[in-house]
């Protein structure tokens, strides 16, 4: 089942390369952190958002999946054992969430990929506060205010679904999040993607 997923994936993402939405050339330079999502109801981003090789968000044109490429300014305190975090989920079943290390070894994942306590502290009272991807993107920047920061909100369609994120990241200078909010009946996923991005 999560092989079919990922081939769902793969499609959609290729497809939104193609379909007039936006598509980034830039050359790879290998300390990007790269995130693919789909399905996703829609994005906003805020901050420091302008599109560069170090901000870039490939979309199909209905905004259904995104491909991120993100490359962050770290302190000198970075560190995280895991590089690469997967989370997926089947209809009726409890989301799934692995971490793999650079040679691609499963690893321990806590979660915590927001460490930097003031910034997770804020994300979680927009979360609770806001209920649109714009109204919280907007928030976040307007409350975190850090300069430099760009922030990255989408709101996760129906399973099956997958998160994909590489070059995975726990330093002040980063932050990845995901927050669940119950409506209607069903439970909504929301994740938060944001740092200090280089110039």
């Amino acid at each position: 089942m999560k092989e079919l997923l990922l081939l769902v994936t793969l499609v959609a993402l290729s497809y939104s390369q193609n379909d007039g939405g936006n598509k980034c050339n830039y050359p790879a330079t290998g300390t990007e952190t790269l995130q693919n999502a789909v399905p996703i109801k829609n994005f906003h981003t805020s901050g420091a958002d302008f599109i560069r090789p170090s901000w870039c968000i490939t979309h199909c044109k209905d905004r259904t999946s995104i491909k991120a490429a993100m490359d962050f300014q770290l302190s000198t305190s970075s560190s995280s054992s895991a590089t690469k975090i997967l989370r997926y989920a089947m209809p009726d079943e409890k989301p799934v969430v692995e971490a793999y290390t650079k040679d691609g070894q499963k690893a321990y994942d806590d979660g915590d990929y927001c460490v930097d306590p003031d910034v997770s502290a804020i994300a979680d009272q927009v979360f609770q506060d806001y209920h649109t991807v714009s109204s919280i993107a907007e928030a976040l920047n307007y409350k975190i205010n850090k300069t430099g920061w760009a922030y990255l909100v989408y709101e996760m369609g129906p399973p099956p679904s997958i998160i994909s994120t590489m070059n995975v990241h726990q330093d002040p200078n980063f932050c990845m999040k995901d927050f669940f909010e119950e409506r209607n009946g069903q439970t909504q996923q929301y994740s938060l993607f944001a740092g200090l991005v280089k110039n």
